[in-house]
């Protein structure tokens, strides 16, 4: 009967645990999305103050940001995006407006982001994809299409 009753409580005990880890594990991909949606709204606030500098953070390194409409789409470096391309859009179609954050997807330290983003001077609407990489703590951006 001891035996029994031990047993019993070890496995609830198991039980228990399996279900605190599993919580904890949600918790942590909850987390991951609302940081994803947060870098998406950070860069749609960054945007609008025309940053350079704090918009070059945004992004890795090795990212690559589609710009362009038509037949003059192009995928720029980080450095040409927030120092030349960034401060002729925003003169040219106005600040952004996040419209919603439609879809989060993570997959170990990689992200999907798709959002619906409005050129406010001109109405132009886009649906744009954020792809990130999760380093040293940070979601950043390497491709940024739409």
């Amino acid at each position: 009967m001891f035996y029994r009753t031990v047993n019993v409580f070890l496995m609830l005990a198991l039980v228990i645990s399996g279900l605190s880890i599993g919580t904890e594990k949600t918790a942590i991909a909850e987390n991951e999305e609302e940081a994803t949606k947060a870098r998406v709204q950070e860069f749609v606030k960054l945007y609008n103050s025309k940053d350079s500098k704090a918009i070059f953070a945004l992004y890795h390194p090795k990212a690559k940001i589609k710009t362009g409409m038509g037949s003059n789409q192009r995928m720029v470096s980080r450095e040409e995006y927030a120092e030349d391309i960034v401060p002729t859009r925003v003169n040219q179609f106005g600040t952004l407006t996040l419209k919603s954050i439609d879809e989060v997807e993570i997959k170990s330290n990689k992200a999907t982001v798709k959002a619906i983003i409005v050129f406010d001077k001109t109405g132009m609407k886009l649906k744009m994809t954020f792809s990130m990489v999760l380093e040293e703590g940070k979601w950043l951006i390497m491709v940024q299409d739409y």
